[in-house]
Order: structure tokens, then C-alpha cells, then sequence
């Protein structure tokens, strides 16, 4: 299997994560790649082969055509077979509203497929090298580009600036609004709670650590600095957002 990433122009570095493609041999035997939250939702266009998404629908991405991936809360199985050929773009939290006015509220850890008068992104990309198709984003998205909401783009820089670790309460009197406002525009834009978005920046931050330091890490010391009650609630929610024990990212 064959993965890649590619960065968006600068003007949308706040919007998007990043454009990226998947692809298997013709050849290749059925795989499963576990895919995990990461607070972000994805377009995917699907070029080749049918892929199945394990997720509450187990839903198949079929060949030529455009899908909506939610907001994901748990981990989701991907399985491929040979000639697969998938390119997303990945939105960061509450841009996919920003850019495209989609609504996320109802879309948590589902895969919705786009109609052909929605977003045929299909219909944009004209080649498939790399370069021209995040060309062809770049110029898509650009054009597309709203004037994003103040208080969401504010008060999501507070939640990555602490990891996490904020709360609810903090961030409604940081910004002068009430907890109820903060939530409800979360629901929409972002399609989780405030808390769960809180939860899942915290989380990744976690994984990034146990992979950067290994095993000389202390799991114990991690889980107090990073707001957890102690070993086993950190662990706890490390598999259920990957199925998986801190000790398979510190190998």
C-alpha cells in the first residue's frame, strides 16, 4: 500500500491538514488499515477499486464517486483489495463548514456519499500526479474560501495552545460567551461536543509524545501533566480511540 500527503497552499494551511492518497497494486492481497480519530473530517474521492469502511454503517466507497467522512469517535477498519486508489483532503476542525458550508452535526463516525450537484469532485482533477492535483485543490479551495467564524477559530487556538487541557467553563469566560453557545456551534461545525474536541486534541498529543520519546516515557507522569486521573485512565482512553495499549506506540 501506498500512502501519501501533500501540504495546502499557505492561505489554506488553517483549513486544512492536508490533501493525501492512498493506493494499492493491482495485484495486492485485501488489507485492513485501522484508521483513528484525529478531531479532523475528510472528503474522499474514490479513482479505483471499491474500499469497505468499517464504521457503524460498514459502508463501501464505491469507484467514481465523492463521500463525506464525518467526525470520527472511535477507530474504523479500512479494508482494501487490489487497484484501490483514494485522494482526500482533510479538514481541520470546523473548516469544512468554513469553506464548503457543510454542516456536520448528525455526520459523527459516518460516511456520507456527496450527489453529483453537490461537490463531483471527480470532475475537477484532470491528472494524477501529485503536484496537479494539489494545484487543483489549492485553486478549488481558494476560490470556495468564506470568512470564518471569530469566536470558533479563537477559541479552537485556546484548545491546541493547551493541548487539550482546557475546559468547557475556561474557554466560555476566556472569550466572553456562555458554555451553551460554544457547545451548540461546535455540534454544527465541528459535529462532536466541545468536550470530546477537547478530548481527541488531547489525545494526539498523547500519541505523538509515546512515539517521540518511546520507552523511556513515563506513563504515569504523561497522564498527570496531560489531565488524567492516573495510568488507567489515560490507557482507557487510548484504546477506545485506537483499540490498542500505550505500550504499542512506545515500541
Amino acid at each position: 500500500m501506498n500512502y501519501q500527503e501533500y501540504k495546502p497552499a499557505a492561505a489554506l494551511a488553517k483549513y486544512i491538514d492536508a490533501y493525501w492518497s492512498v493506493s494499492t497494486a493491482a495485484d495486492c492481497k485485501p488489507s485492513i488499515e485501522r484508521i483513528i480519530p484525529d478531531t479532523c473530517a475528510d472528503i474522499i474521492i474514490n479513482l479505483g477499486s471499491a474500499v469497505t469502511a468499517n464504521n457503524e454503517d460498514e459502508t463501501q466507497l464505491l469507484p467514481d464517486k465523492s463521500y463525506l467522512v464525518g467526525t470520527m469517535t472511535k477507530f474504523c477498519d479500512t479494508r482494501f483489495t487490489g487497484g484501490a486508489k483514494l485522494i482526500g483532503i482533510r479538514f481541520k476542525p470546523f473548516a469544512l463548514h468554513t469553506v464548503l458550508g457543510i454542516p456536520l452535526a448528525g455526520a459523527t463516525n459516518k460516511t456520507i456519499e456527496l450527489g453529483r450537484t453537490e461537490f463531483a469532485f471527480k470532475n475537477i482533477i484532470t491528472s494524477k500526479k501529485a503536484a496537479d492535483i494539489q494545484n487543483t485543490f489549492d485553486t478549488f479551495f481558494i476560490k470556495k474560501l468564506a470568512t470564518p467564524d471569530r469566536i470558533a477559530w479563537h477559541f479552537l487556538e485556546s484548545i491546541y495552545q493547551t493541548n487539550g487541557t482546557i475546559s468547557v467553563q475556561a474557554l466560555a469566560k476566556k472569550h466572553f460567551v456562555t458554555e451553551r453557545q460554544l457547545e451548540r456551534l461546535c455540534r454544527l461545525k465541528a459535529g462532536i461536543t466541545l468536550k470530546e474536541l477537547c478530548k481527541q486534541v488531547r489525545f494526539r498529543n498523547i500519541v505523538k509524545e509515546l512515539k517521540h520519546q518511546g520507552k523511556n516515557i513515563s506513563i504515569d507522569n504523561m497522564a498527570f501533566e496531560n489531565g488524567y486521573y492516573d495510568h488507567s485512565h489515560l490507557a482507557k482512553e487510548i484504546k477506545k480511540y485506537t483499540g490498542r495499549t500505550p505500550a504499542y506506540y512506545t515500541s
